[in-house]
């Protein structure tokens, strides 16, 4: 059976030109306009309220960028508005007053009002002038918004509302309240929505103080409120599928996990002062994944792929608060930035919220908004787009062939024989004769042809299938070869991994001494290639005294002893980084190709397995193991495409670096999430899920472990002036 994944891919994407000029005009702008100290810093949408500096921004048309100019906006990309609202998140920016207008009250009345309320409401709010909040949360119902009580009755020339909303944020300073009202008993079809002003007879407003001592979240009280026809938005009872819609804009922008940037910025900068950069290596890149993560969502988004990709920060912002929580007494380092001390005890203080702050529809939003019944499925129109969408795809011949050649070969049987005795022989003789090996290196030096994008599809597949062969280490030492001017090994080759080489010695007439430590397959191959300062030598194993053991998924990994072996010398000199970067790359594609099919095997095993008289799938604690495992493999193929873009133009160590750590911490969440859900069976030689999880386990730790590539990461943020700048410059700097 061939394996599909079921994460949604996405394809990788950059900011163009055109956008990184609107990104260094805003952070000019944002320079000047918002100095440290001058304002109170805000977690997102929760940011001060300031009117004036909403109409500012108004005037630069950042604003309704991506509504119809027709109506005062700026018919923009989604991606254009990202980088403006990504920008000001980052900054804390005093954004509370025009937020929720921009975000998804004006492209909700763009999409559904009428004509007179589009030229009414779309230029207010594309000015700044007009401040939004949203009516939908009561009390009693829970997260069930279908529950709604809030009731409109029609009446001469209109309609009068009676009931009560709660956790409406903003409805203190706002100028309209978008309601959502029953107007019939039918459950779903009984919701319609309205636009209320703010100041109408008979509505009060009350704030609700919240855990961190805001008063964002306000009580709103109807109490025979008239409100004209004219300001009911859409058709009468088709508030479900209006109010689902806007949720989607609500969970699917950057400010859940945005949020804390200003505190972060601060506490990575503290406690890298204080000598300990792993944590702020590791945050920050959680936050770079997540940012790559949004600019494809918007560029999908503005081709009309789909609409947004809900809640998948719904875990960052909880997260770090709870790793910030330490950072109350990490000021001893350096100074403060201006206000980030009370912003920081914020962010503690509201870590433990639920992920569906801002909004309720079921229990869990982040499943929801994946599997809902009533989500929206009509087509998206494209929106227009300033510049041309950057994004690469990769060969869906080649990725369908090998699929189904490792679905056909790598069975559960082979794998475990494969363990047994050292290589499956059989399933080599098979890749060779497609060539699979050398994918991904030109013909001129021996190699398949084919770009890296194509060596990433065959390892990918690979490793989906936990197929027991030497694809990467006889690649690898391939590209090594290959650099150093050297003829491509034939037959299989593997590495020297670059951390352990203390005890080797080159003498001056070609020969070598000394052992290699933990070389994968080394008893199954012919060729060991290793970096030895700026060289690559090539060395025959039949040479080497090699000593017994496997990593943790039954693979070769042994030691390597040479005494005076002679050895073969590249002419070029190569990069002393390019064994640990491409290795921690290669080891990456393999987890995630791995995590695509643990994702895949246990959704199909809950859906099967009946307990309690129902498939365990409709149990909540299991859909929450199905949403981490859909979560953590779609993340991670996405920052492996990204990172195999950018190594195609430049060493990109940053970005394999920031993938390595990104993949290595999704991959353990995915061993545990998918073991939780299979209960006993996941833990049987028999079935498939140890083959896969037991190779996520070892390719967790080689080519850099977690707390190496934290560090790593955690002193190129020291060393840079803002963590955000770091990952959001097109071509960030880190030594490997």
């Amino acid at each position: 059976m061939v394996v599909r994944s079921t994460s949604m891919r996405f394809d990788a994407t950059e900011l163009t030109i055109e956008e990184l000029a609107l990104q260094a005009e805003v952070r000019e702008y944002l320079d000047k306009r918002l100095t440290p100290g001058s304002y109170p810093l805000g977690l997102g949408m929760s940011g001060a309220v300031d009117p004036a500096f909403s109409r500012d921004l108004g005037s630069r048309g950042w604003l309704g960028m991506s509504l119809p100019k027709e109506y005062g906006g700026g018919e923009r990309s989604a991606v254009d508005r990202l980088v403006v609202v990504e920008e000001l998140l980052a900054r804390g920016a005093p954004v509370g007053y025009h937020w929720i207008g921009d975000r998804q009250s004006g492209p909700s009345i763009a999409a559904n009002g009428t004509e007179e309320q589009k030229r009414y409401f779309l230029p207010g709010i594309a000015s700044g002038e007009f401040s939004f909040s949203i009516g939908m949360s009561e009390p009693d119902s829970g997260s069930d918004l279908a529950s709604v009580r809030t009731r409109a009755e029609r009446v001469y020339g209109g309609w009068k509302v009676n009931g009560t909303k709660i956790w409406t944020t903003g409805a203190f300073h706002a100028t309209h309240v978008l309601a959502l009202l029953r107007t019939s008993a039918d459950k779903h079809n009984g919701l319609t929505q309205m636009i209320v002003d703010r100041d109408s007879e008979g509505l009060t407003v009350s704030p609700i103080p919240f855990i961190d001592g805001s008063e964002d979240f306000c009580e709103v009280s109807f109490q025979d409120v008239f409100v004209p026809d004219s300001r009911r938005l859409g058709d009468v009872g088709a508030g479900w599928g209006q109010n689902t819609g806007e949720l989607a804009l609500e969970r699917g922008g950057v400010d859940r996990w945005m949020s804390l940037m200003p505190v972060l910025e601060n506490w990575a900068a503290n406690q890298a002062a204080q000598g300990g950069p792993s944590a702020p290596g590791r945050s920050g890149l959680d936050y770079g994944a997540l940012l790559g993560l949004s600019w494809d969502v918007a560029v999908h988004c503005t081709n009309g792929r789909l609409r947004s990709l809900a809640g998948h920060g719904g875990r960052a912002d909880q997260g770090d608060g709870n790793t910030l929580r330490t950072g109350l007494c990490c000021h001893r380092g350096t100074a403060p930035r201006p206000g980030s001390r009370p912003c920081l005890r914020r962010s503690v203080r509201v870590a433990a919220r639920p992920g569906r702050a801002g909004g309720a529809v079921v229990v869990d939003s982040r499943w929801n908004q994946r599997n809902s019944p009533h989500r929206d499925r009509e087509r998206i129109e494209p929106m227009n787009s300033g510049s041309e969408i950057n994004a690469y795809t990769f060969d869906a011949d080649l990725e369908s062939m090998v699929e189904q050649f490792f679905a056909e070969k790598s069975g559960t049987e082979v794998v475990a024989q494969a363990e047994i005795d050292g290589l499956s022989t059989g399933l080599w003789s098979a890749a060779v004769e497609l060539g699979l090996p050398l994918v991904g290196l030109p013909e001129s030096v021996g190699g398949s042809g084919g770009s890296l994008l194509d060596a990433v599809t065959v390892q990918r597949a690979a490793a989906r299938h936990a197929a027991p062969l030497p694809l990467a280490e006889t690649y690898l030492a391939g590209r090594l070869a290959a650099a150093a001017g050297l003829p491509v090994p034939s037959g299989i080759a593997t590495v020297a991994p670059g951390s352990q080489r203390d005890d080797v010695r080159r003498t001056n007439d070609g020969f070598l001494s000394g052992t290699f430590h933990d070389v994968p397959w080394g008893s199954a191959a012919s060729v060991l290639a290793a970096v030895l300062g700026d060289r690559v030598v090539l060395l025959n194993i039949s040479d080497a005294e090699i000593g017994g053991g496997t990593d943790l998924a039954g693979q070769p990994r042994q030691s390597l002893t040479f005494a005076e072996a002679r050895i073969v010398d590249g002419d070029n000199l190569v990069d002393p980084r390019i064994l640990s970067r491409l290795g921690a790359f290669l080891r990456s594609v393999q987890m995630s190709g791995a995590m695509e099919s643990v994702s895949t095997l246990t959704r199909r095993y809950v859906s099967e397995r009946v307990q309690f008289g129902r498939p365990i799938a409709q149990f909540q604690a299991v859909q929450q193991h199905i949403v981490t495992l859909a979560q953590m493999a779609s993340m991670s193929t996405l920052a492996v495409d990204r990172t195999a873009h950018a190594l195609t133009r430049r060493d990109a160590d940053f970005e394999v670096c920031a993938t390595k750590l990104v993949v290595s911490q999704n991959a353990l969440a995915s061993v545990r999430a998918a073991h939780q859900a299979h209960g006993a069976i996941g833990m049987t030689r028999e079935y498939r899920l140890q083959q896969l999880t037991r190779r996520l386990h070892a390719w967790r730790s080689e080519f850099g472990d977690e707390i190496a590539s934290a560090t790593q990461l955690g002193e190129a943020v020291a060393a840079s002036p803002s963590l955000h700048r770091l990952i959001t410059d097109p071509e960030p700097t880190l030594q490997l």
